[in-house]
């Protein structure tokens, strides 16, 4: 046994990267002393200096943390330092035969708890002294650089450096300080980062070593489960010892023997181990290279290079549990549905290639970061496994904000790998899932002009990656998710419960608390607010606790606003996020007259360690702890600047400066104010609407300037732009003065009346109740956008008995659909199902439009207790019920129980009937999610037929696959499948059969259910096999039907099925009838086109485009544009801007379109709004 634990650390000595952790043992060869004696010498010394050490003597054998930090009560810090100083022998003590030996090792990684200098003297003693890299607890910025995986030629001292008083780790309160309460995060975190990706190998070490214990302690926890080895080499252990230490911390004992001495024992024998563990010919080199290895046979190393790549990211992502609030993702479109996910649910799933976009602090880094680490966890599990599967892809996380020019994507990949994992092999193989955090956030310049397209284009284009943004990555992934923040009502409910409800009130404050950060400030009281607390007041407060904790803990009075806010401006208008800490210091100390660099210094560590307002990074630099901080700060200096006039003009146009002038707002106040929102109403009303809110104690001249400039404009705007204003939860401060103006308002209808009604209920609140109930009811066939507003609003003011009459009143609308229909389920959202049952009872025989009603409730309740309900309606009767049904099976999966059978049967009629597609939905859910339903569908297949033997063909799947597409093409083709179930199979792998599909229902002239045929093929993933045949025939729908749903759906489903060369050969070889279609719907779907794809002829094409055709009129769909696609930001100066002066009417409307659009991609505001 001996022997073999001999050999294995032999092998680790070998390794590249391996540790030699060092303990407090090794110094005592150099009469430095251990533990014990530390004790004892310091019961002695707080004697002669009249303390009382009692205590310490009490506890230096059985509780020596304790001892100690008595002990250290008993001096002052001078006496404390100066005694520790004097037993370190810092002056005289000389590295020994010991460390030559552990030097002899070759060894280039220390880690060491000991407070002297002699390892790192010895070190420097054998030529390494310009190579070397000491780190302690208290140099930040080197941690960081320490938790690279190729991080080599460094001592870090977690526990402090003897000439360094304040970084000593020596009492029971010094460890809780670091290892509890996050007194020293940085250390703590790279001293995990260490033990979890490393080889380590203890020596200096007792079974009873108090630092030894403690780090053992984190093995039990994080460690024992890991693939690097962990070794020790310790005296005397016995055998049961050993086999303790493997069993509960994975820990492999390498024991020798002590001899008996005249005062204890002689550990001597040590030298003999280290001597026999050297290697031949190696000597202490502090560098680090190593070969690679090809992956296309994956060895034992290889996979362990893998492993510990996934363990560091597991460590360097790993996420407190009281950090993690409930998330939700909502996807841009799911089957036409809003169906959101929770990020819990997400992170359990294996999803690659989409988008996560989201505001600012909403919680994308967050959840990127989660999302790699449960990615890596993957990895690692499949690298520990010993069945031989499909290797899980290698997620590689890259923050965007810290591009830098071309080639530094690739750079930062290479550095997060061990040499022995090849990766740009694996990159080659498309085996790297990556993900790029904070897309289109990258410092200006950059984006500007253009360095980082071919980096992002290789990895976003090619590659299935995962990207967050905050506007999107215009369409060049596959899928988008919306991050939701924190939950409103998770928010809302811890507001109230602390006397805080108003704040709720108010959607800036709101979206404030509902970012996972600054609710955990505002949870840990580094935020105070009251009722009366405005967005300008939450942010002072957190700068009020930051100057208050450098006051407290470093006695200097700093005014960190005023240091900073001329830095964060220059910092924001460069587009920059990141910093040097040296350009931080010099704000300080101009800031601080007086303050040394060492002081500076020091202050920068407590930002970073203890406050977490600096975030440091690699090569000295850091950024703030948030992007809002940054804003925050750039609008002060904005605000307080005389010529803010001017610097609003230079930076209106880019959409990055938002929040800025947010902020800014609230610095204004009276006359000011109104100039300040009138020169963002000039440019952009939206903003102007947000940044009332923010005004310091309201304005009502700013509300009326608003509001009329609204009124006057309604009939100009298109829908985008009312969607833009609801979007933005803009909350109008109104008072009495603005009554008559809000009512001219909801006499516009649409979104707009529907938010005008939500502000005159502000204001008016039930005086005005009855007067909305009446509008709704007078709109509900006209206006679903305004008759789900209003009610929306409403619902708070809603009483039982309101409801009750409205249900009734329901009765005069028996018709089959209502456009306002689904506003009325939003009335009853204050009550519980049980009063909205009682409700509904009361209200006696139901019919087709109340029960619609109750179907969209029991949809939003989404419970146990509502799908229950929804089954017994269902059931009974009710076919209203069955698209709720199938979304509680499909995405909540609730299961019938008792009543599968007889579900099943009322599907069967429903599919035979051949009216409703999610009938077979619902069938397919309930065979995939309830054992019973399957053994039934089985046990009945052999008794149907027709419709209904396909779809159990369908939900089946596996060895039934052929005869449900061979039975699905011949009943398509003898017409016996009616167009309704068309698209119902969606689930169904249609690469290889869709061509056939496509060519039979164009045969048929079957066009409508042929468009909703490929809708519903956005599920299948993969490429479709489209012959030239098929895209042709699909080409000439898009050219010969005029209905815009068609042509959208089907050019869509070109674009993105069809291949980009044969796309473009077509083209070109197409007549112009066909290809002024394939400009609209077809190619803006084209992966990623540029304006080089295209000559200078089809160029002046596209710009005759917008002469003969209305954007939002003719062509309806406007989400991707070719136009804008192509456009660089210097065509869009030189050659769209210009059009907006343009003498016809439908170009400048079509124009503006079009620069909003390109606004988007570029983040800027090319045209007012």
């Amino acid at each position: 046994m001996v022997s073999d634990i001999r050999r294995k650390i032999k092998k680790a000595i070998a390794e590249d990267g391996t540790v030699l952790f060092v303990g407090a043992g090794i110094s005592t060869w150099c009469d430095i002393p251990g533990w014990g004696r530390l004790l004892e010498d310091m019961a002695d010394y707080v004697d002669r200096v009249g303390g009382d050490s009692a205590g310490i003597r009490k506890y230096k054998d059985s509780q020596p943390l304790l001892a100690a930090d008595l002990a250290k009560r008993e001096l002052t810090g001078e006496q404390y330092h100066g005694f520790l100083k004097s037993e370190m022998r810092v002056r005289t003590s000389k590295p020994g035969e010991i460390h030559q030996l552990l030097l002899d090792l070759g060894i280039n990684c220390y880690i060491t708890t000991n407070f002297d200098r002699l390892l790192e003297r010895a070190i420097r003693a054998n030529g390494r002294r310009g190579r070397l890299k000491v780190v302690t607890n208290t140099d930040v910025q080197q941690c960081v650089d320490l938790c690279t995986i190729k991080s080599r030629n460094f001592v870090f001292k977690p526990h402090g450096d003897i000439m360094d008083g304040d970084s000593i780790i020596f009492t029971n309160s010094d460890y809780r300080d670091m290892y509890e309460n996050g007194g020293r995060y940085y250390a703590h975190r790279t001293l995990d980062t260490l033990l979890a990706t490393r080889n380590v190998i203890f020596v200096g070490f007792g079974l009873t070593d108090p630092d030894f214990l403690r780090i053992m302690d984190r093995f039990r926890n994080d460690y024992k489960q890991g693939v690097a080895e962990k070794y020790a080499i310790m005296p005397d252990v016995p055998a049961e010892e050993m086999n303790y230490w493997k069993a509960a911390y994975g820990i492999q004992i390498l024991s020798y023997d002590t001899i008996p001495a005249v005062n204890g024992r002689d550990y001597s024998t040590i030298f003999k181990v280290l001597r026999e563990l050297a290697p031949a010919g190696k000597k202490n080199s502090l560098t680090a290279k190593d070969g690679r290895e090809a992956p296309d046979v994956i060895t034992q190393r290889q996979r362990k290079g893998l492993a510990l790549y996934a363990q560091s990211v597991m460590a360097r992502f790993k996420t407190n549990e009281e950090s993690i609030f409930p998330l939700e993702l909502c996807p841009d479109s799911c089957m036409g549905l809003v169906q959101s996910i929770s990020t819990e649910e997400m992170l359990k799933r294996e999803v690659r290639g989409f988008a996560l976009t989201g505001n600012p602090g909403s919680g994308k880094t967050f959840f990127m970061k989660r999302y790699c680490a449960a990615q890596a966890k993957r990895l690692f599990d499949w690298c520990n496994t010993s069945k031989r599967r499909d290797m899980p892809f290698i997620p590689v996380y890259i923050d965007l904000k810290n591009y830098c020019g071309p080639g530094s994507i690739e750079k930062e990949i290479e550095d997060q790998f061990p040499d022995t994992v090849q990766i740009h092999q694996w990159m080659e193989a498309g085996k790297v899932l990556y993900l790029l955090d904070s897309y289109n956030e990258m410092e200006s310049r950059y984006m500007e002009d253009g360095s980082c397209r071919s980096d992002l284009e290789r990895y976003i284009l090619f590659k299935e990656a995962v990207v967050a943004s905050r506007t999107g990555t215009g369409g060049r992934t596959s899928r988008s998710y919306r991050m939701v923040a924190v939950e409103e009502s998770y928010v809302r409910d811890y507001l109230e419960g602390n006397g805080l409800g108003r704040l709720a009130d108010y959607p800036a404050i709101m979206g404030i608390f509902q970012s996972p950060l600054y609710f955990q400030l505002l949870q840990a009281n580094r935020i105070s607010v009251d009722e009366s607390s405005t967005v300008k007041d939450i942010y002072l407060s957190y700068f009020q606790y930051i100057m208050g904790s450098i006051r407290e803990k470093m006695g200097i009075s700093a005014d960190i606003i005023a240091a900073l806010d001329d830095f964060a401006f220059e910092l924001f208008s460069r587009g920059a996020e990141t910093f040097t800490l040296d350009s931080v210091s010099d704000c300080m100390k101009q800031a601080i007259p007086g303050l040394a660099e060492k002081k500076s210094r020091e202050m920068l560590n407590f930002l970073m360690d203890r406050c977490r307002f600096l975030v440091p990074l690699p090569e000295n630099r850091a950024m703030f702890f948030h992007q809002s901080v940054t804003e925050f700060l750039a609008a002060v200096s904005l605000a307080s600047c005389g010529n803010w006039r001017q610097l609003a003009a230079d930076h209106l146009e880019d959409l990055r400066w938002n929040q800025v002038f947010l902020f800014a707002a609230g610095f204004f106040e009276g006359e000011d104010a109104l100039e300040y929102i009138s020169v963002l109403l000039g440019t952009d009303s939206v903003l102007a609407g947000q940044a009332a809110e923010y005004v310091q104690g309201g304005c009502a001249e700013c509300v009326t300037l608003i509001l009329e400039h609204l009124y006057q404009n309604a009939d100009t705007k298109l829908l985008d732009y009312y969607i833009s204003l609801e979007e933005a939860s803009v909350r109008l401060p109104v008072t009495d003065r603005h009554e008559g103006i809000l009512r001219r308002l909801v006499e516009k209808g649409n979104l707009l009346g529907g938010m005008a009604a939500g502000w005159l209920l502000d204001l008016l609140g039930n005086t005005i109740k009855e007067e909305l109930i009446d509008l709704i009811f007078i709109h509900c066939k006209d206006d679903y956008n305004f008759v789900t507003r209003a009610a929306g609003a409403l619902s708070g003011y809603i009483t039982a008995e309101d409801y009750k009459e409205i249900i009734l009143k329901l009765r005069d609308y028996e018709i089959g659909s209502v456009d306002g229909l689904f506003g009325f389920d939003e009335l009853s959202a204050a009550f519980s199902l049980g009063q909205i049952v009682e409700i509904f009872q009361d209200a006696g025989m139901l019919n087709h439009v109340q029960r619609q009603v109750m179907a969209q409730i029991l949809q939003n309740e989404c419970s146990q207790e509502a799908f229950d309900l929804c089954l017994k309606y269902y059931l009974a009767g009710w076919d209203e019920m069955l698209f709720t049904l199938y979304l509680s099976v499909r995405f909540h999966d609730y299961l019938p129980g008792p009543f599968c059978e007889g579900l099943i049967l009322r599907l069967m009629r429903e599919i035979e009937c051949g009216k409703d597609k999610w009938a077979i939905g619902l069938l397919h859910s309930l065979y995939h999610k309830s054992d019973e339903a399957a053994r039934y569908v089985r046990g009945r297949l052999k008794y149907t037929s027709g419709i209904v033997r396909l779809a159990f063909y369908y939900v089946i799947g596996k060895n039934r696959t052929n005869s449900f597409f061979s039975t699905f093409i011949s009943m398509l083709y003898w017409e016996e499948l009616p167009d309704a179930m068309i698209s119902a199979f969606d689930e169904a792998d249609w690469r290889e059969s869709a061509g056939s599909v496509i060519r039979v229902l164009y045969e048929q002239d079957r066009i409508p259910a042929l468009t909703r045929f490929l809708d519903s093929l956005e599920r299948n993933k993969g490429a479709f096999s489209l012959d030239a045949e098929t895209l042709c025939i699909l080409l000439t729908v898009i050219r010969s039907f005029d209905e815009p749903d068609t042509r959208y759906e089907v050019g869509k489903f070109v674009g993105a099925q069809g291949e980009r060369g044969t796309l473009m050969k077509m083209y070109y070889l197409l007549d112009e009838g066909v290809k002024t279609w394939m400009r609209f719907y077809v190619l803006p779907y084209v992966g990623y086109l540029e304006r080089e794809d295209f000559t200078e002829e089809e160029i002046r094409r596209m710009l005759r485009d917008l002469h003969e055709y209305d954007l939002e009129k003719d062509i309806v769909y406007t989400d991707e544009l070719l136009l804008v696609n192509i456009a660089d930001e210097t065509f869009i100066r030189d050659v769209l801007e210009p059009m907006l002066a343009d003498d016809e009417e439908v170009v400048r409307r079509n124009m503006a379109v079009v620069l909003e659009r390109a606004g988007e991609m570029y983040s800027k505001r090319y045209v007012s709004r």
